[in-house]
C-alpha cells in the first residue's frame, strides 16, 4: 500500500492524457464523418427514423448514467433495498435476475473490502438495428486500497417492454499505466516532501494537525449571484455574511437587550462608523468603560466563531500584528486567566486611540471568520453603478471564486480591446448612467463619444434612447451618447460576426437588413417598421463602415481601455479567481447553461478547430480567456464575444440578443430572447443527475446544480428552487433595476438554504437605525448530522497528503530515506 497513491496519481494522469488524445481523435473523425454526411444529406430526404434514434439515445444515455450510479452506491455498503433496486436494469428473466443478483453481490462484497468506482464517464452511444438495441461505453477509475486502475468498457442494451435493460459487458480493457520505474518515482516524491518535513516529528505533527482538521465542521460557503454593479448591498451582504451574523450575535451574546446586541453587529458591519457614534459625547471615562464592555461582547462572538477553525488556519486569518492578543484573548477562558491579565492586554490600545483600531480589527476577524469562502456566480457589472467598487469589495475576501457570466466575458473582452465589446460597455453604462465606473473608476474619459454625439446627433431628439440612470450629465446628451454608442457597437458586431462565421451569428447582423427607403428591418424574414429611422452615419451601401468620425472616436476609445491599469487590473482579478465553473462538493456552481438540444443532449461548439461539448467545452472555454490574456490573438480576444451574446454561449443560452429590436422595433415578439432547452431541463431530475457527473460531481449524491442568470420572477410566481429540487437559481435580481432582490445560497455543516435579500438603504441607516439586511430564509436541505471536513472532498484530499506523511515516516523508520542535511 505504501506507494499506492503515487500510483494512483500516475495512473490516473496517464488514463486521462490517453482519454484526452482519443477523445480528439474520436472528435476530428466525427466531425470529418458529420461536414460528410451533412453534405450528402443536404441532396436527400430526411430520414423518418432520425426523431425515433434521437429518442433511443436519449433514453439509453439516462438509463445508463442511472445504471452506473446504481452500481457505483453498491460499492459503499448500502441496504438490501438498493440492491433490489439494482435489478431493475437487467431482463425480468431467470438468467437475467442471477447476473444483477451476482453483480450486486460481488459490488456489495468488494466495497467492504475497500474498493470503490472513484468515477465513470459514458462515452459513446450507438443505436443499431430498429432503434431496439444500443451500445453505451464507459470509462470507470477505480481504486481498491490506495490502488488505482482505468478500465473502458462497453455496455449492452435491449429494449424490452418499452425499457431498456442492460444484457452485456463487452470490450473490457485494462489501460495500461506509464512504465516508469515506480520505486525511483515514490523515492524522488518522498525525497520533496522531506524538505517540508525534515524528521519523524514534523511529519508527526503535520498527520496531527490533519486529522484533527478532518473533524471540525466543514467551512460554510456563500454562493450569491448578478450582482450587476450594486457595490453597497453587496458591501453590505458580504459584511452581515448574508444575514448569519445576526443569527450568531444573537445566539452568543443572548444575555444582552436587543439595543445592545445592534450596537455589537453594527461594529462588526461597520466599526469606523458605529464606534464615532456610540463614543461621541461621552467622557473618558464612559467611553473606555463602554469600549472594554464592546471589546469583551466581540471577543466571545470571536471564540464562538473560533472553533470552527484550527489554530493553522486563525493564524493565517488573525492580522499581523495582533495576532498574539487575538490567541490570548480566544484561549484566555481555557488557559484561566486572571482579568488583569486580559485588562493588561488590553489597555495599550484604550490608551492608544480609545480601542478603536482593535474593535476594527476584531470586526475584520469576525467577518473574514463567518465564510470559509465566498463565491461569486457571474455578471459583477452593468446596470449597477460602479463595477469597480463591486471588485474592490470582493478583493478583500480572503477566499473567493468566482464563475464567470456573460457580462463578464464583455468586460474582459473590452479590457482586451474587443471593439464590439468596447461599445458595448459603453453604451450599458449610458444606458444606466454609470459613467462614473469608466471616467472615476478606469480613467476612461467619454469626451471622444460626446463629440461624436453632438456632431452627429446634434439635432437628434433620440426619443428611444433615454437613459435609466441618472448622471451629471443631461438626461438628452446621455440620450445621444447612448445612440453614438449603439450604432457604433451595431456595426462592430457585424464586423465580429463575419470575421467569425463559426460563432453561429451571421444573421443577427441587422443594419444590413435595414432598408433605408422603405423604413424597415427584415427579421426572420418579416419586414418591420423602424421607430427610429435617423441613422446620419451609416452608409447603407456599405452599413458597417465606421464613418471618419466614428472611426476617430473608436481609436480613442480602444487605446484608453487599453491603457487604464484600474481596468487592466480588476479584469485580471476577475480572470485569475474565475473559471467556467466549479464543483464544491454536491453543488455544481456554474453562470447559465450547458447548451443542449431538445432531447436534453448536449451541443457541439467547435473551439480551436474541434467539436466539444459539456465539461470538455467548459474546458476549452477556460483555456481560451487564459489564452487571450497571455497572448490577446485576435481570434481569441474575438471569443469573449461569443460568449457574450452567442446562441451556444454556455454563458448566455438564448437564441438571440435583442438589443436592436429593443430600440428599433415595436412588436414586442421580436423583443424575445428564447432561452436554450437547459432551462426547461433542470425541472427534470435525471437531466440534474446527468449533469452533475458531466460536471464533475460525484455520482452517488444528489447534486445540487446551481445557476444565477435569469432572474427568477418572484412577482410572477416563480421559484428559485426548480421542480427536480436538485437545481436552484440564484439570480433574484440583485440591482435596482431588475427588481432588488438577490439571493445568498449558505451551505454549511448543518443545512443548505437560500437566504432571499431585500432592498438596502444606506450605511448612514444601518447605523442610526440599526437597519439591516435579514434575509428570508428557503432550506433547501439539512443534514442528519452536521458535515464536518472530512465529509467533503476537501477532506479526501487531507486523508491523501496522510497517507504520504504516512509513508514518509515509515521510510524515515526503516531508513530508506535519510532526513535532508541541506
Amino acid at each position: 500500500m505504501a506507494r499506492w497513491l503515487l500510483v494512483s496519481i500516475l495512473v490516473v494522469a496517464g488514463c486521462q492524457d490517453k482519454m484526452n488524445a482519443e477523445k480528439l481523435a474520436e472528435q476530428a473523425a466525427s466531425a470529418k464523418a458529420s461536414a460528410s454526411a451533412s453534405a450528402s444529406a443536404s441532396a436527400s430526404v430526411k430520414d423518418p427514423n432520425e426523431e425515433k434514434f434521437a429518442k433511443a439515445r436519449k433514453d439509453v444515455k439516462e438509463r445508463a448514467t442511472a445504471h452506473m450510479t446504481a452500481l457505483q452506491k453498491l460499492y459503499t455498503g448500502v441496504p438490501e433495498a438498493e440492491r433490489v433496486a439494482f435489478r431493475q436494469f437487467f431482463p425480468k428473466t431467470k438468467e437475467g435476475e442471477k447476473v444483477a443478483e451476482e453483480l450486486s453481490k460481488e459490488a456489495v462484497f468488494v466495497g467492504k473490502e475497500g474498493m470503490s468506482i472513484r468515477k465513470w464517464e459514458l462515452e459513446d452511444v450507438d443505436v443499431k438495428g430498429g432503434a431496439e438495441e444500443a451500445t453505451t461505453g464507459v470509462f470507470q477509475e477505480e481504486t481498491q486500497r490506495g490502488k488505482t486502475r482505468c478500465t473502458r468498457f462497453k455496455l449492452v442494451w435491449k429494449l424490452e417492454s418499452g425499457a431498456w435493460v442492460r444484457t452485456d459487458r463487452i470490450k473490457f480493457e485494462v489501460i495500461p499505466a506509464l512504465t516508469d520505474d515506480l520505486a525511483a518515482l515514490e523515492h524522488a516524491y518522498l525525497r520533496a516532501l522531506s524538505y517540508r518535513f525534515p524528521s519523524v516529528t514534523t511529519a508527526l505533527a503535520e498527520i496531527a494537525h490533519l486529522r484533527a482538521v478532518l473533524a471540525l465542521p466543514r467551512g460554510s460557503i456563500h454562493v450569491v449571484s448578478d450582482v450587476h454593479g450594486e457595490f453597497r448591498k453587496l458591501e453590505h451582504v458580504l459584511r452581515n455574511a448574508s444575514g448569519s451574523l445576526r443569527v450568531q450575535v444573537d445566539r452568543v451574546l443572548s444575555e444582552l437587550g436587543a439595543d445592545e446586541r445592534t450596537r455589537v453587529q453594527n461594529l462588526v458591519y461597520y466599526p469606523r462608523e458605529t464606534f464615532a457614534r456610540v463614543t461621541a459625547g461621552l467622557d473618558a471615562e464612559a467611553a473606555r468603560a463602554l469600549v472594554t464592555r464592546t471589546i469583551e461582547h466581540l471577543v466571545s462572538l470571536l471564540r464562538a466563531l473560533a472553533a470552527r477553525y484550527g489554530q493553522r488556519h486563525l493564524g493565517r486569518v488573525f492580522p499581523a500584528g495582533y495576532a498574539a492578543v487575538f490567541h490570548e484573548l480566544v484561549n484566555g477562558p481555557a488557559l484561566s486567566r486572571e482579568p488583569a491579565y486580559s485588562a493588561g492586554l488590553l489597555a495599550p490600545y484604550l490608551a492608544d486611540d480609545g480601542g478603536l483600531e482593535l474593535v476594527r480589527e476584531l470586526a475584520h476577524t469576525i467577518r473574514a471568520l463567518s465564510a470559509y469562502e465566498v463565491v461569486v456566480a457571474g455578471d459583477l457589472g452593468d446596470r449597477g453603478p460602479r463595477l469597480d467598487r463591486v471588485i474592490e469589495a470582493l478583493r478583500h475576501q480572503r477566499n473567493l471564486s468566482i464563475t464567470w457570466g456573460n457580462h463578464d466575458a464583455e468586460w474582459m473582452g473590452a479590457c482586451l480591446g474587443q471593439e464590439a465589446l468596447v461599445a458595448t460597455v459603453l453604451r450599458n453604462s449610458l444606458r444606466y448612467g454609470c459613467t462614473a465606473q469608466l471616467e472615476e473608476g478606469y480613467g476612461i474619459p467619454l469626451e471622444p463619444l460626446e463629440q461624436l454625439a453632438m456632431a452627429a446627433y446634434g439635432d437628434d431628439p433620440a426619443t428611444r434612447f433615454v437613459p435609466k440612470g441618472v448622471d451629471d450629465r443631461s438626461p438628452l446628451l446621455l440620450a445621444r451618447m447612448q445612440k453614438a454608442a449603439a450604432i457604433l457597437q451595431f456595426k462592430l458586431e457585424g464586423e465580429t460576426m463575419r470575421r467569425n462565421p463559426h460563432f453561429g451569428m451571421t444573421h443577427r447582423d441587422l443594419l444590413s437588413r435595414v432598408d433605408p427607403a422603405a423604413g424597415t428591418v427584415t427579421l426572420d424574414g418579416i419586414a418591420h417598421p423602424l421607430l427610429d429611422r435617423h441613422f446620419p452615419t451609416v452608409d447603407f451601401q456599405d452599413p458597417l463602415r465606421l464613418s471618419p468620425d466614428e472611426a476617430r472616436c473608436l481609436a480613442r476609445l480602444r487605446a484608453a481601455f487599453l491603457d487604464s491599469p484600474s481596468l487592466w487590473r480588476d479584469m485580471s482579478f476577475v480572470e485569475s479567481r474565475g473559471a467556467m465553473s466549479l464543483v464544491r462538493d454536491e453543488q455544481v456552481v456554474f453562470h447559465a447553461c450547458v447548451p443542449c438540444d431538445q432531447h436534453g443532449e448536449w451541443l457541439d461548439v467547435t473551439l480551436d478547430g474541434v467539436p466539444v461539448r459539456g465539461r470538455s467545452l467548459f474546458q476549452a472555454c477556460d483555456r481560451v480567456v487564459r489564452r487571450a490574456f497571455r497572448g490577446r490573438a485576435e481570434a481569441d480576444v474575438d471569443f469573449f464575444y461569443f460568449l457574450w451574446a452567442a446562441p451556444r454561449s454556455p454563458l448566455f443560452g438564448k437564441d438571440r440578443m435583442a438589443t436592436f429590436e429593443g430600440y428599433f422595433v415595436e412588436d414586442p415578439r421580436t423583443h424575445v430572447e428564447t432561452k436554450n432547452p437547459y432551462f426547461h431541463f433542470l425541472h427534470d431530475v435525471d437531466f440534474c443527475r446527468r449533469l452533475g457527473v458531466e460536471l464533475g460531481a460525484r455520482g452517488d449524491v444528489d447534486v445540487l446544480v446551481v445557476n444565477g442568470h435569469v432572474p427568477v420572477k418572484l412577482e410572477k410566481g416563480e421559484s428559485p428552487l426548480k421542480k427536480s429540487k436538485l437545481a436552484v437559481t440564484i439570480d433574484g435580481a440583485f440591482s435596482e433595476a431588475y427588481g432588488d432582490h438577490g439571493y445568498t445560497l449558505v451551505v454549511d455543516a448543518e443545512r443548505t438554504y437560500l437566504a432571499r435579500h431585500h432592498h438596502f438603504t444606506s450605511v448612514e441607516e444601518a447605523i442610526a437605525r440599526g437597519d439591516d439586511i435579514v434575509p428570508t430564509i428557503e432550506e433547501l436541505r439539512v443534514h442528519p448530522r452536521p458535515r464536518a471536513v472530512a465529509d467533503t472532498a476537501k477532506g479526501a484530499e487531507l486523508r491523501a497528503e496522510i497517507e504520504g506523511l504516512e509513508r514518509l515516516v515509515a521510510a524515515y523508520r526503516a531508513h530508506t530515506l535519510e532526513p535532508p542535511t541541506t
